[in-house]
């Protein structure tokens, strides 16, 4: 019941696609450029955060270890010649620097002037008394990036976060005691910790990085690139549906022609039927009333007419819905069969050595003079990779090997021996027919014969006809051998 469900919505949804082509591709299209777009906006603000991630991290590194060259090469050697004095309140005292913290917060300051949107801190769990009130974690991410990172001091701890209704970026790193830095942070005056230890996590550098400047200038490049793609897809549809337009108009075109194709078949089939096996049954009438003719031609007549209507009957029903019980090859179309002379329907996509052999030994069974006195039938036929044949060449070489057959059967007296051959020579195959009969004095070309002759040429090929020197006829058609996939 499920199957018969979604087969049902299957054929509907075909049915519809094929009905209203030009409305469904649109829905479809649009539905792409929906997607396409989302996702462009979606990966976007994503290059956004990476790249503000980026950023943080090379300017967390930067701080640190601009702090750490001041406070080697110029807090250490200042106060060895005690010239100058490190103090918190540098600004208080002539002639004194900052600490190396301090210098970090002054410079965090400087750089939040030149880029409102990047905000640099420094705070701890143990502040030093001056800054008891700004020193210390102040919100909840605060504390949860000082717990995270005295736990894993390796790993940086961030989130984004809207704050005051701005998009932000908030980093956090672990500021890890050095040996330079030990003693100050056990000594200084006033500090709340004395047994500090080298590797110890004494506080957090914080980098918030506003992400809405940069949001901004995406988004408006994300509105005229949707301008730009809304305006091509609209060129696009409009493109799309001309062209589906005018292949509806082929299409309408093709089903005339296949309606006159059918007319003109039903037009064959009612004049084959009325004109000349009418007169072919008056005849069949006739000889049956005469015993002598009816025994020598009647059989031969009788033939001729089954031959005749086994004709109209295929093409009639290559026109019509495929019917199992008529039809051995319902799921096949006309052009993947050949019907041979006899009525046997062969399957053009069975290798052609295959068909070869078929149409040697059905064509030889049929009701022809010279095949009487056959005695010896040789054939040997190789094989053709399929990368060299299609269907309609190999229709061409399944045509022109039974008409050859046919005409040692009608032409060939005395005949003994048929020789069919097969064989590929370099870059060619070659297809011979060879008798020993009586050979031809001139050389009439009948209907049937220009006939093959044309559809060899189709295909590049080359026929030959003569007659041998001590007697017998060679039929030969020759064709290159090409890849064609």
């Amino acid at each position: 019941m499920k199957k018969k469900l979604l087969l049902s919505i299957r054929d509907k949804i075909l049915q519809l696609l094929l009905e209203r082509t030009v409305t469904m591709l649109t829905i479809m299209f649009c539905l792409g450029v929906v997607i396409v777009l989302g996702n462009m906006s979606y990966f976007s603000q994503k290059l956004v955060e990476t790249q503000a991630l980026n950023n943080v991290q090379t300017i967390s590194q930067a701080l640190k270890k601009g702090r750490t060259l001041y406070n080697t090469e110029v807090v250490t050697r200042l106060k060895s010649t005690e010239k100058a004095t490190v103090v918190h309140n540098y600004k208080d005292e002539e002639g004194a620097i900052p600490l190396p913290n301090t210098f970090l917060k002054e410079f965090g300051s400087q750089l939040y002037q030149d880029n409102p949107g990047l905000q640099v801190k420094s705070y701890s769990d143990f502040p030093f008394p001056w800054r008891k009130e700004t020193g210390g974690p102040r919100d909840d991410f605060e504390w949860e990036a000082l717990k995270f990172l005295q736990e894993n001091p390796d790993r940086p701890f961030y989130r984004f976060e809207t704050v005051g209704g701005e998009t932000m970026l908030r980093y956090a790193e672990a500021d890890v005691l050095k040996p330079e830095c030990l003693y100050c942070h056990n000594n200084y005056p006033g500090t709340p910790k004395k047994d500090w230890k080298i590797g110890d996590v004494r506080g957090v550098l914080a980098i918030n990085q506003s992400l809405d400047n940069a949001t901004s200038r995406i988004n408006i490049s994300l509105k005229v690139t949707f301008i730009l793609f809304g305006t091509l897809s609209a060129i696009g549809i409009t493109g799309l549906g001309l062209s589906i337009r005018r292949l509806h108009k082929y299409s309408r075109k093709l089903e005339r022609l296949a309606f006159t194709r059918q007319q003109a078949i039903e037009h064959a089939f009612s004049e084959i039927h009325n004109g000349p096996l009418q007169t072919l049954a008056v005849l069949l009438r006739g000889i049956q009333e005469d015993e002598v003719l009816s025994q020598q031609i009647f059989p031969k007549l009788k033939s001729l007419d089954s031959e005749i209507r086994g004709v109209g009957q295929y093409l009639m029903a290559k026109e019509r819905e495929p019917n199992p019980i008529q039809d051995p090859n319902p799921n096949l179309k006309a052009e993947e069969l050949i019907r041979l002379g006899d009525g046997t329907i062969l399957k053009l996509d069975l290798p052609i050595h295959e068909l070869f052999y078929d149409i040697f030994n059905h064509t030889l069974k049929r009701d022809f003079p010279h095949f009487k006195t056959i005695k010896v039938r040789v054939r040997d036929f190789e094989k053709i990779e399929t990368s060299y044949l299609d269907l309609s060449m190999k229709r061409v070489l399944c045509t022109w090997l039974e008409e050859a057959i046919c005409n040692i059967g009608k032409h060939a007296i005395g005949t003994t021996r048929i020789i069919a051959i097969g064989k590929q020579q370099q870059d060619s195959y070659i297809l011979k027919v060879i008798d020993n009969g009586s050979g031809f004095t001139s050389n009439p070309e009948n209907q049937g014969t220009k006939h093959c002759k044309k559809l060899v040429g189709s295909i590049q090929g080359v026929v030959k006809r003569e007659s041998l020197p001590e007697k017998g006829t060679l039929y030969q058609v020759s064709f290159p051998l090409k890849q064609l996939f």
